[in-house]
């Protein structure tokens, strides 16, 4: 694993940092994010792929906390809001995670990940007409495999 060195360049740093998320090299990446952050602390997406990174590691609270400062940064990144969307889900807060992804199909009315995760919480909450809505504009939005399977799977039931 090469270090990532003493470069001065924000995107530099970053660039290493996503070098070692596609690895699943989940520290290494997180250092890279936060040396990033240090030389530029304004870089939205650095916040946002440290949180990510926090995710593939379970430490939801954390990851929240970079998606924030992000949203600070850029409110109209719908990535920002559907990540933080993701870990309020996982941290038992259905309600906030679908203001969350609310907030990224406002601002991305093709973003299909988020009318995903949307649809299979209203779903779970047995909203079914509002979830049958979001999982068809998935159908509509898509041609992922992975996102159309999950679409399918989801309106089976409603």
């Amino acid at each position: 694993r090469a270090a990532v060195g003493d470069s001065k360049d924000p995107r530099a740093v970053y660039e290493m940092g996503l070098l070692y998320a596609a690895q699943a090299w989940w520290s290494e990446a997180a250092s890279s994010f936060t040396q990033a952050l240090e030389r530029d602390g304004s870089y939205a997406n650095a916040y946002i792929w440290r949180g990510r990174v926090r995710q593939a590691e379970s430490k939801h609270q954390e990851a929240l906390s970079d998606f924030a400062a992000a949203i600070q940064i850029d409110a109209e990144d719908p990535e920002a809001h559907y990540y933080s969307g993701q870990s309020q889900a996982a941290l038992g807060r259905p309600g906030q995670a679908i203001e969350a992804y609310t907030t990224a199909v406002g601002l991305d009315d093709e973003f299909a990940a988020a009318y995903l995760a949307r649809g299979l919480l209203y779903k779970a909450q047995s909203q079914g007409d509002r979830a049958r809505a979001d999982l068809q504009r998935v159908l509509d939005l898509s041609a992922d495999p992975a996102l159309l399977r999950q679409a399918r799977l989801g309106l089976e039931g409603l």
